[in-house]
Protein backbone atom coordinates (compact mmCIF):
# COMPACT_ATOMS: atom_id res chain seq x y z
CA UNK A 1 0.00 0.00 0.00
CA UNK A 2 1.42 3.40 -0.92
CA UNK A 3 2.08 6.23 1.52
CA UNK A 4 -0.89 8.29 0.39
CA UNK A 5 -3.41 5.62 1.29
CA UNK A 6 -1.81 4.85 4.64
CA UNK A 7 -1.71 8.51 5.59
CA UNK A 8 -5.42 8.82 4.90
CA UNK A 9 -6.17 6.10 7.42
CA UNK A 10 -3.92 7.62 10.09
CA UNK A 11 -5.09 11.23 9.91
CA UNK A 12 -6.40 12.70 13.19
CA UNK A 13 -10.11 12.40 13.95
CA UNK A 14 -11.54 15.82 13.09
CA UNK A 15 -14.28 15.21 15.68
CA UNK A 16 -11.77 14.73 18.49
CA UNK A 17 -11.96 17.51 21.04
CA UNK A 18 -9.07 18.37 23.33
CA UNK A 19 -9.31 16.26 26.47
CA UNK A 20 -12.41 14.47 25.17
CA UNK A 21 -10.95 11.54 23.27
CA UNK A 22 -12.29 10.31 19.94
CA UNK A 23 -15.88 11.23 19.19
CA UNK A 24 -17.83 10.09 16.15
CA UNK A 25 -19.77 12.47 13.94
CA UNK A 26 -22.99 10.77 15.05
CA UNK A 27 -22.23 11.47 18.73
CA UNK A 28 -21.35 15.07 17.98
CA UNK A 29 -24.51 15.46 15.90
CA UNK A 30 -26.64 14.14 18.76
CA UNK A 31 -25.07 16.58 21.21
CA UNK A 32 -26.14 19.44 18.94
CA UNK A 33 -29.44 17.88 17.94
CA UNK A 34 -32.14 20.28 16.81
CA UNK A 35 -35.22 20.64 19.05
CA UNK A 36 -38.23 18.46 18.17
CA UNK A 37 -40.36 19.68 15.29
CA UNK A 38 -43.84 20.98 16.12
CA UNK A 39 -45.83 18.66 13.86
CA UNK A 40 -48.99 20.77 13.80
CA UNK A 41 -47.05 23.85 12.64
CA UNK A 42 -45.10 21.74 10.15
CA UNK A 43 -48.30 20.38 8.62
CA UNK A 44 -49.74 23.87 8.40
CA UNK A 45 -46.59 25.11 6.65
CA UNK A 46 -46.43 22.16 4.26
CA UNK A 47 -50.04 22.65 3.17
CA UNK A 48 -49.05 26.10 1.92
CA UNK A 49 -46.89 24.41 -0.70
CA UNK A 50 -48.07 23.91 -4.28
CA UNK A 51 -49.26 20.36 -5.04
CA UNK A 52 -49.73 19.05 -8.58
CA UNK A 53 -50.34 15.75 -10.36
CA UNK A 54 -47.17 14.13 -11.67
CA UNK A 55 -46.80 13.60 -15.41
CA UNK A 56 -43.87 11.46 -16.57
CA UNK A 57 -41.75 13.33 -19.10
CA UNK A 58 -38.15 12.83 -20.24
CA UNK A 59 -37.22 10.51 -17.39
CA UNK A 60 -38.84 12.40 -14.51
CA UNK A 61 -42.20 13.45 -13.07
CA UNK A 62 -43.22 17.07 -13.69
CA UNK A 63 -46.28 19.09 -12.78
CA UNK A 64 -49.55 18.46 -14.62
CA UNK A 65 -52.91 19.52 -13.19
CA UNK A 66 -53.64 20.58 -9.61
CA UNK A 67 -53.81 17.89 -6.93
CA UNK A 68 -57.02 17.38 -4.96
CA UNK A 69 -57.45 17.82 -1.20
CA UNK A 70 -57.24 14.10 -0.41
CA UNK A 71 -54.03 13.79 -2.41
CA UNK A 72 -52.60 16.85 -0.63
CA UNK A 73 -53.31 15.31 2.76
CA UNK A 74 -51.59 12.04 1.83
CA UNK A 75 -48.64 13.95 0.36
CA UNK A 76 -48.30 16.04 3.53
CA UNK A 77 -48.11 12.81 5.59
CA UNK A 78 -45.15 11.70 3.46
CA UNK A 79 -43.47 15.10 3.69
CA UNK A 80 -43.78 15.22 7.49
CA UNK A 81 -41.85 11.95 7.75
CA UNK A 82 -39.24 13.18 5.26
CA UNK A 83 -38.68 16.49 7.07
CA UNK A 84 -38.35 14.71 10.43
CA UNK A 85 -35.52 12.55 9.08
CA UNK A 86 -33.76 15.31 7.13
CA UNK A 87 -33.68 17.57 10.18
CA UNK A 88 -32.89 14.81 12.68
CA UNK A 89 -29.80 13.69 10.76
CA UNK A 90 -28.78 17.18 9.58
CA UNK A 91 -28.29 15.45 6.28
CA UNK A 92 -26.81 18.54 4.59
CA UNK A 93 -23.66 18.10 6.72
CA UNK A 94 -20.83 15.65 5.98
CA UNK A 95 -20.49 13.85 9.33
CA UNK A 96 -22.40 10.82 8.00
CA UNK A 97 -20.24 10.69 4.85
CA UNK A 98 -17.13 10.63 7.04
CA UNK A 99 -18.57 7.74 9.05
CA UNK A 100 -19.26 5.75 5.87
CA UNK A 101 -15.72 6.38 4.61
CA UNK A 102 -14.32 5.26 7.97
CA UNK A 103 -16.25 1.99 7.62
CA UNK A 104 -14.68 1.40 4.20
CA UNK A 105 -11.21 2.17 5.56
CA UNK A 106 -11.67 -0.23 8.47
CA UNK A 107 -12.86 -2.97 6.13
CA UNK A 108 -9.89 -2.43 3.82
CA UNK A 109 -7.36 -2.58 6.64
CA UNK A 110 -9.08 -5.63 8.17
CA UNK A 111 -9.04 -7.47 4.85
CA UNK A 112 -5.36 -6.72 4.33
CA UNK A 113 -4.42 -7.99 7.79
CA UNK A 114 -6.50 -11.17 7.57
CA UNK A 115 -5.51 -12.13 4.04
CA UNK A 116 -1.81 -11.31 3.93
CA UNK A 117 -0.67 -14.40 5.88
CA UNK A 118 -2.71 -16.80 3.70
CA UNK A 119 -2.39 -15.50 0.15
CA UNK A 120 0.19 -14.04 -2.16
CA UNK A 121 0.86 -10.35 -2.47
CA UNK A 122 -0.95 -10.24 -5.82
CA UNK A 123 -4.22 -11.46 -4.27
CA UNK A 124 -4.06 -9.11 -1.27
CA UNK A 125 -3.05 -6.10 -3.36
CA UNK A 126 -5.84 -6.75 -5.86
CA UNK A 127 -8.51 -6.78 -3.14
CA UNK A 128 -7.05 -3.72 -1.40
CA UNK A 129 -6.83 -1.76 -4.66
CA UNK A 130 -10.46 -2.60 -5.42
CA UNK A 131 -11.58 -1.23 -2.05
CA UNK A 132 -9.38 1.85 -2.56
CA UNK A 133 -11.33 2.62 -5.74
CA UNK A 134 -14.53 2.77 -3.71
CA UNK A 135 -12.82 4.85 -1.01
CA UNK A 136 -11.46 7.31 -3.57
CA UNK A 137 -14.87 7.61 -5.18
CA UNK A 138 -16.35 8.14 -1.71
CA UNK A 139 -13.97 11.08 -1.35
CA UNK A 140 -15.23 12.41 -4.69
CA UNK A 141 -18.79 12.05 -3.40
CA UNK A 142 -17.85 13.99 -0.24
CA UNK A 143 -16.58 16.89 -2.37
CA UNK A 144 -19.82 16.79 -4.36
CA UNK A 145 -21.88 16.81 -1.15
CA UNK A 146 -20.01 19.86 0.10
CA UNK A 147 -20.88 21.63 -3.17
CA UNK A 148 -24.60 20.85 -2.94
CA UNK A 149 -24.95 21.15 0.85
CA UNK A 150 -26.41 24.67 0.65
CA UNK A 151 -28.95 23.42 -1.88
CA UNK A 152 -29.98 20.62 0.49
CA UNK A 153 -30.16 23.03 3.43
CA UNK A 154 -32.24 25.45 1.35
CA UNK A 155 -34.63 22.64 0.39
CA UNK A 156 -35.13 21.78 4.06
CA UNK A 157 -35.75 25.47 4.87
CA UNK A 158 -38.34 25.75 2.09
CA UNK A 159 -40.07 22.61 3.34
CA UNK A 160 -40.26 24.08 6.84
CA UNK A 161 -41.75 27.31 5.49
CA UNK A 162 -44.05 25.69 2.91
CA UNK A 163 -42.46 27.19 -0.18
CA UNK A 164 -42.01 24.17 -2.48
CA UNK A 165 -43.63 22.67 -5.57
CA UNK A 166 -44.67 19.10 -4.76
CA UNK A 167 -45.22 16.63 -7.59
CA UNK A 168 -47.72 14.00 -6.43
CA UNK A 169 -47.19 10.55 -7.98
CA UNK A 170 -49.15 7.29 -8.11
CA UNK A 171 -52.32 8.54 -6.44
CA UNK A 172 -50.36 10.19 -3.61
CA UNK A 173 -48.35 7.03 -2.89
CA UNK A 174 -45.25 9.02 -3.79
CA UNK A 175 -44.04 12.63 -4.08
CA UNK A 176 -41.10 14.37 -5.74
CA UNK A 177 -39.57 17.82 -5.20
CA UNK A 178 -36.99 19.00 -7.72
CA UNK A 179 -34.17 21.46 -7.09
CA UNK A 180 -31.11 22.19 -9.21
CA UNK A 181 -28.99 19.11 -8.38
CA UNK A 182 -31.20 17.23 -5.91
CA UNK A 183 -34.61 15.59 -6.14
CA UNK A 184 -36.37 14.63 -2.92
CA UNK A 185 -38.28 11.41 -3.56
CA UNK A 186 -40.60 9.91 -0.93
CA UNK A 187 -42.77 6.82 -1.42
CA UNK A 188 -45.19 4.73 0.60
CA UNK A 189 -44.57 1.00 0.17
CA UNK A 190 -45.81 -2.18 1.84
CA UNK A 191 -42.83 -2.12 4.20
CA UNK A 192 -42.34 1.56 5.02
CA UNK A 193 -41.59 5.04 3.69
CA UNK A 194 -38.28 5.26 1.82
CA UNK A 195 -36.90 8.81 1.71
CA UNK A 196 -34.28 9.44 -0.97
CA UNK A 197 -32.28 12.34 -2.34
CA UNK A 198 -31.67 11.59 -6.04
CA UNK A 199 -28.42 13.16 -7.24
CA UNK A 200 -27.58 14.98 -10.46
CA UNK A 201 -24.15 16.15 -11.59
CA UNK A 202 -22.01 13.42 -9.99
CA UNK A 203 -20.21 11.28 -12.58
CA UNK A 204 -19.27 7.66 -12.04
CA UNK A 205 -15.97 5.91 -12.74
CA UNK A 206 -14.87 2.88 -14.78
CA UNK A 207 -12.83 0.21 -13.03
CA UNK A 208 -11.25 -3.14 -13.88
CA UNK A 209 -11.77 -5.86 -11.28
CA UNK A 210 -9.25 -8.73 -11.47
CA UNK A 211 -10.23 -12.39 -11.17
CA UNK A 212 -9.19 -12.87 -7.55
CA UNK A 213 -10.32 -16.51 -7.52
CA UNK A 214 -8.08 -17.41 -10.44
CA UNK A 215 -5.10 -15.82 -8.68
CA UNK A 216 -5.80 -17.58 -5.38
CA UNK A 217 -6.71 -21.10 -6.58
CA UNK A 218 -4.82 -23.91 -8.23
CA UNK A 219 -5.80 -24.73 -11.81
CA UNK A 220 -7.91 -27.73 -10.77
CA UNK A 221 -9.64 -25.79 -7.99
CA UNK A 222 -10.40 -22.92 -10.32
CA UNK A 223 -11.80 -25.19 -13.04
CA UNK A 224 -14.14 -26.88 -10.54
CA UNK A 225 -15.12 -23.51 -9.05
CA UNK A 226 -16.05 -22.01 -12.41
CA UNK A 227 -17.78 -25.20 -13.56
CA UNK A 228 -19.93 -25.86 -10.47
CA UNK A 229 -20.08 -22.85 -8.15
CA UNK A 230 -19.41 -19.47 -9.79
CA UNK A 231 -22.47 -19.45 -12.03
CA UNK A 232 -24.66 -20.53 -9.09
CA UNK A 233 -23.23 -17.82 -6.82
CA UNK A 234 -24.02 -15.17 -9.44
CA UNK A 235 -27.47 -16.64 -10.03
CA UNK A 236 -28.42 -16.29 -6.37
CA UNK A 237 -27.85 -12.53 -6.53
CA UNK A 238 -29.46 -12.33 -9.99
CA UNK A 239 -32.76 -13.76 -8.73
CA UNK A 240 -32.90 -11.52 -5.65
CA UNK A 241 -31.09 -8.16 -5.47
CA UNK A 242 -29.67 -7.80 -8.95
CA UNK A 243 -31.20 -5.69 -11.73
CA UNK A 244 -30.63 -5.12 -15.42
CA UNK A 245 -29.82 -2.04 -17.52
CA UNK A 246 -29.20 -1.98 -21.26
CA UNK A 247 -28.71 -5.74 -21.25
CA UNK A 248 -26.09 -5.62 -18.46
CA UNK A 249 -26.39 -6.83 -14.86
CA UNK A 250 -26.48 -4.08 -12.25
CA UNK A 251 -26.37 -4.07 -8.47
CA UNK A 252 -27.68 -1.24 -6.32
CA UNK A 253 -26.69 -1.58 -2.70
CA UNK A 254 -25.92 0.43 0.41
CA UNK A 255 -23.72 -2.36 1.79
CA UNK A 256 -19.96 -2.15 1.29
CA UNK A 257 -19.51 -5.94 1.59
CA UNK A 258 -22.12 -6.55 -1.12
CA UNK A 259 -20.48 -4.09 -3.51
CA UNK A 260 -17.11 -5.82 -3.07
CA UNK A 261 -18.43 -9.39 -3.20
CA UNK A 262 -20.57 -8.80 -6.30
CA UNK A 263 -17.65 -7.10 -8.06
CA UNK A 264 -15.30 -9.99 -7.32
CA UNK A 265 -17.82 -12.63 -8.41
CA UNK A 266 -18.28 -11.00 -11.82
CA UNK A 267 -14.80 -9.45 -12.27
CA UNK A 268 -13.88 -7.57 -15.45
CA UNK A 269 -14.92 -4.00 -16.35
CA UNK A 270 -17.42 -2.11 -14.19
CA UNK A 271 -19.01 1.30 -14.03
CA UNK A 272 -19.65 2.45 -10.46
CA UNK A 273 -21.76 5.42 -9.48
CA UNK A 274 -23.50 6.86 -6.41
CA UNK A 275 -26.94 7.96 -7.56
CA UNK A 276 -28.88 8.58 -4.35
CA UNK A 277 -28.76 9.20 -0.62
CA UNK A 278 -31.11 7.18 1.57
CA UNK A 279 -32.40 9.06 4.62
CA UNK A 280 -33.57 6.25 6.87
CA UNK A 281 -35.08 6.20 10.35
CA UNK A 282 -31.90 4.66 11.77
CA UNK A 283 -29.16 6.19 9.60
CA UNK A 284 -28.15 7.90 6.36
CA UNK A 285 -26.58 5.84 3.59
CA UNK A 286 -25.50 6.14 -0.02
CA UNK A 287 -26.67 3.83 -2.78
CA UNK A 288 -23.88 2.32 -4.87
CA UNK A 289 -24.85 1.42 -8.42
CA UNK A 290 -22.54 -1.09 -10.11
CA UNK A 291 -22.83 -2.18 -13.73
CA UNK A 292 -20.90 -5.24 -14.97
CA UNK A 293 -20.17 -3.98 -18.47
CA UNK A 294 -18.79 -7.14 -20.04
CA UNK A 295 -21.41 -9.52 -18.63
CA UNK A 296 -24.92 -10.68 -19.46
CA UNK A 297 -27.72 -10.87 -16.88
CA UNK A 298 -28.73 -14.23 -15.43
CA UNK A 299 -32.43 -14.31 -14.67
CA UNK A 300 -33.83 -17.79 -15.25
CA UNK A 301 -33.77 -20.58 -12.70
CA UNK A 302 -31.31 -23.37 -13.49
CA UNK A 303 -32.79 -26.69 -12.42
CA UNK A 304 -29.64 -28.56 -13.45
CA UNK A 305 -27.39 -27.22 -10.72
CA UNK A 306 -25.25 -29.76 -8.90
CA UNK A 307 -25.86 -30.16 -5.18
CA UNK A 308 -22.93 -27.86 -4.36
CA UNK A 309 -24.16 -25.44 -7.01
CA UNK A 310 -27.63 -25.43 -5.45
CA UNK A 311 -26.17 -24.73 -2.00
CA UNK A 312 -24.11 -21.87 -3.46
CA UNK A 313 -27.23 -20.49 -5.16
CA UNK A 314 -29.16 -20.63 -1.89
CA UNK A 315 -26.31 -18.88 -0.07
CA UNK A 316 -26.18 -15.78 -2.29
CA UNK A 317 -30.00 -15.73 -2.38
CA UNK A 318 -29.89 -15.41 1.41
CA UNK A 319 -27.27 -12.67 1.16
CA UNK A 320 -29.30 -10.88 -1.51
CA UNK A 321 -32.85 -11.01 -0.20
CA UNK A 322 -32.90 -13.19 2.86
CA UNK A 323 -32.05 -13.12 6.54
CA UNK A 324 -30.48 -15.17 9.29
CA UNK A 325 -31.07 -14.93 13.01
CA UNK A 326 -29.99 -17.05 15.95
CA UNK A 327 -32.35 -15.91 18.77
CA UNK A 328 -34.75 -17.01 20.12
CA UNK A 329 -34.08 -19.98 17.81
CA UNK A 330 -32.04 -20.22 14.62
CA UNK A 331 -33.94 -19.30 11.44
CA UNK A 332 -32.66 -18.78 7.90
CA UNK A 333 -35.10 -17.10 5.51
CA UNK A 334 -35.19 -16.57 1.75
CA UNK A 335 -37.57 -13.93 0.35
CA UNK A 336 -38.99 -13.93 -3.16
CA UNK A 337 -41.99 -12.78 -5.18
CA UNK A 338 -45.05 -14.91 -4.45
CA UNK A 339 -45.23 -15.59 -8.19
CA UNK A 340 -41.85 -17.38 -7.97
CA UNK A 341 -42.77 -19.45 -4.92
CA UNK A 342 -43.49 -22.72 -6.75
CA UNK A 343 -40.25 -22.53 -8.73
CA UNK A 344 -38.32 -22.03 -5.50
CA UNK A 345 -40.10 -24.87 -3.74
CA UNK A 346 -39.38 -27.28 -6.59
CA UNK A 347 -35.72 -26.29 -6.58
CA UNK A 348 -35.29 -26.46 -2.79
CA UNK A 349 -36.88 -29.91 -2.63
CA UNK A 350 -33.54 -31.17 -4.00
CA UNK A 351 -31.74 -30.09 -0.81
CA UNK A 352 -33.45 -32.78 1.28
CA UNK A 353 -33.72 -30.39 4.22
CA UNK A 354 -37.09 -29.63 5.74
CA UNK A 355 -38.40 -26.09 5.28
CA UNK A 356 -41.71 -24.25 5.40
CA UNK A 357 -43.13 -21.42 3.31
CA UNK A 358 -45.64 -18.59 3.65
CA UNK A 359 -46.91 -15.53 1.82
CA UNK A 360 -47.58 -11.93 2.85
CA UNK A 361 -48.77 -9.41 0.28
CA UNK A 362 -46.76 -9.90 -2.89
CA UNK A 363 -43.87 -11.59 -1.08
CA UNK A 364 -43.25 -15.25 -0.28
CA UNK A 365 -40.86 -16.64 2.31
CA UNK A 366 -38.98 -19.93 2.71
CA UNK A 367 -37.98 -20.70 6.32
CA UNK A 368 -35.35 -23.12 7.59
CA UNK A 369 -35.90 -23.53 11.32
CA UNK A 370 -33.78 -24.82 14.20
CA UNK A 371 -31.73 -27.93 13.34
CA UNK A 372 -32.56 -27.53 9.64
CA UNK A 373 -31.11 -24.03 9.74
CA UNK A 374 -28.01 -25.49 11.40
CA UNK A 375 -27.70 -28.14 8.70
CA UNK A 376 -28.12 -25.59 5.89
CA UNK A 377 -25.54 -23.24 7.44
CA UNK A 378 -23.03 -26.10 7.71
CA UNK A 379 -23.64 -27.13 4.11
CA UNK A 380 -23.01 -23.55 2.98
CA UNK A 381 -19.73 -23.23 4.88
CA UNK A 382 -18.48 -26.64 3.73
CA UNK A 383 -19.32 -25.90 0.09
CA UNK A 384 -17.71 -22.48 -0.31
CA UNK A 385 -14.03 -22.49 -1.39
CA UNK A 386 -11.53 -21.37 1.29
CA UNK A 387 -10.65 -18.09 -0.43
CA UNK A 388 -14.30 -17.04 -0.55
CA UNK A 389 -14.80 -17.98 3.11
CA UNK A 390 -11.71 -15.97 4.02
CA UNK A 391 -12.99 -12.93 2.12
CA UNK A 392 -16.36 -13.19 3.86
CA UNK A 393 -14.67 -13.59 7.27
CA UNK A 394 -12.48 -10.57 6.62
CA UNK A 395 -15.41 -8.37 5.57
CA UNK A 396 -17.04 -9.33 8.85
CA UNK A 397 -20.67 -8.44 8.11
CA UNK A 398 -23.65 -9.41 10.23
CA UNK A 399 -25.49 -11.85 7.95
CA UNK A 400 -22.38 -13.97 7.35
CA UNK A 401 -21.45 -13.86 11.05
CA UNK A 402 -24.92 -15.16 11.95
CA UNK A 403 -24.71 -18.01 9.42
CA UNK A 404 -21.39 -19.05 10.96
CA UNK A 405 -22.85 -18.88 14.47
CA UNK A 406 -25.81 -21.03 13.41
CA UNK A 407 -23.46 -23.59 11.86
CA UNK A 408 -21.59 -23.88 15.15
CA UNK A 409 -24.73 -24.83 17.11
CA UNK A 410 -25.46 -28.39 18.16
CA UNK A 411 -27.45 -30.27 15.54
CA UNK A 412 -30.61 -31.56 17.23
CA UNK A 413 -33.20 -33.14 14.95
CA UNK A 414 -35.89 -32.75 17.63
CA UNK A 415 -35.53 -28.92 17.18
Amino acid sequence: MDGKERKRRDKPNKNQGEGEGPRTGREEMRQNEAPPIDEARLREALRRSHFCHGVYSEGMYVCGGEAGEEEKSKAVDLLVEAVRRLVRWRVWETWWVDELLDEWLLMRDGLEVRLRDKYGRDVVDSVVRLIDVFIDYGGKFREYWLRVSNEVRRLVGELLSGGVNVVVRRGALGISIHTGSITLKVDRTETGIPVQLILDGLDGVYIDVPDVFKMAMSRDEYERFTRELLFALKLGFATTDEGEHNGKPIMETTQSWQAILWSILYSGKFYIHVNSVNVNKSDVSISWRLEAIGQHPLKSFDTNLSKDGLISFVFTSILGDGSARIHPKPVITITMSKYKRKEWEQLLSKLWIRWSSAESGNAAYIYFYSSYAVELARMIINTLPPVLRDLLDAMNFKKWETIREIAALELNRRG
